[in-house]
């Protein structure tokens, strides 16, 4: 956009062109544009449009823009297209811009943040922070580290949009690897990984804004080395002649024995 206003500028100062007419649209489905109307129809001036100081504010995340500036004198025409992200960053506005190319999409495309893995009773269960405007649901996936597989491992976890960025979101066992279905392998490490998405479509691609758009924001990963874990669950009685005394705690000794009933040395393989 800079480019062209530079070029521009000999054309615009001969014809002492002081403003350009704004013909804005929300793509509203695939091939249907509905008129902005708080911006469809204004007047820039051209000094706004050379300092970049005009802001149109309020756009919808995750939309695609047509946006078409024709000079007052209709001697200068300039059609362009603006996809906006769903990032919780800057959303209120956006200067004008019409050169996406260099946008991180990973940055903006709404990916959760602060990702935590833990593994407790054979359960790997996420902990993670909103960080979208778009989302309906998520989606958590496994990455075989050594085969490079992979596999969504658990159904799309379907949450209410948060009214505010930076809700945390506590999946639970409702969206956890059961290491007893998945046979993970003791000792291996995992890459897992979430991704916020909606249906139909998530966001355009803000780096070719005019060809089909993203199913999903960019992922999310951390890795989490599969520990040994195992549980006991028993009751302890007392004998007849212990009385009817309430007792107050017990201690229970264990140690972990191999298929020849010997101890096994190792850090927790005994304990009390």
């Amino acid at each position: 956009f800079d480019t062209w206003l530079a070029k521009s500028k000999p054309q615009i100062d001969a014809n002492a062109i002081s403003s350009f007419q704004v013909a804005f649209h929300e793509q509203v489905s695939k091939s249907i544009f509905s008129p902005v109307d708080s911006i469809h129809g204004s007047t820039i001036l051209s000094n706004e449009l050379f300092s970049g100081s005009y802001l149109v504010r309020n756009l919808k995340p995750g939309y695609m823009y047509d946006i078409e500036l024709t000079s007052n004198d209709a001697s200068i025409s300039l059609p362009a297209k603006h996809a906006t992200h769903c990032s919780c960053d800057n959303l209120s506005g956006f200067i004008m811009e019409f050169d996406s190319c260099s946008i991180d999409i990973g940055a903006y495309s709404g990916k959760p943040m602060n990702y935590k893995i833990k593994q407790n009773q054979g359960y790997i269960t996420f902990s993670f922070q909103d960080n979208s405007k778009c989302e309906d649901f998520y989606v958590l996936s496994q990455n075989d580290m050594i085969s490079t597989a992979s596999e969504i491992f658990a159904p799309n976890f379907y949450v209410s949009s948060p009214t505010s960025c930076g809700t945390a979101v506590l999946p639970g066992l409702a969206a956890a690897n059961d290491l007893r279905l998945s046979k993970l392998i003791v000792g291996q490490t995992y890459e897992f990984c979430v991704r916020a998405g909606t249906n139909p479509i998530y966001m355009p691609q803000l780096e070719y804004p005019s060809s089909d758009s993203l199913a999903s924001s960019s992922n999310t990963c951390a890795t989490h080395r599969i520990k040994w874990e195992a549980s006991i669950n028993g009751r302890i009685t007392t004998g007849p002649s212990a009385g009817i005394m309430p007792i107050e705690d017990v201690t229970v000794i264990y140690s972990l024995l191999d298929k020849r009933m010997n101890r096994i040395e190792c850090d927790g393989c005994s304990g009390s």
